[in-house]
């Protein structure tokens, strides 16, 4: 069976299985890219996941996915 999310691997982001492997994983791509960029370019990153959408914040993205047809 095809994966229904094509370019993405629901195994690989599920969040019980894989809690620390995304934020792990961006620190150890910026430890090794920061010496070969620096000084012409900064790398940052943030290793905290993003706050949760508000009330508001996710109706607005409901309303938008229903008119895409998408909800």
């Amino acid at each position: 069976m095809t994966s229904p999310f094509p370019g993405m691997n629901p195994y690989l982001e599920h969040p019980d299985r894989w809690s620390t492997v995304h934020n792990r994983l961006i620190v150890a791509l910026a430890d090794v890219l920061t010496p070969q960029l620096l000084p012409k370019y900064q790398v940052y990153y943030r290793a905290d996941p993003p706050p949760p959408l508000s009330e508001a914040e996710l109706a607005w993205v409901n309303q938008h996915l229903r008119q895409q047809g998408r909800r």
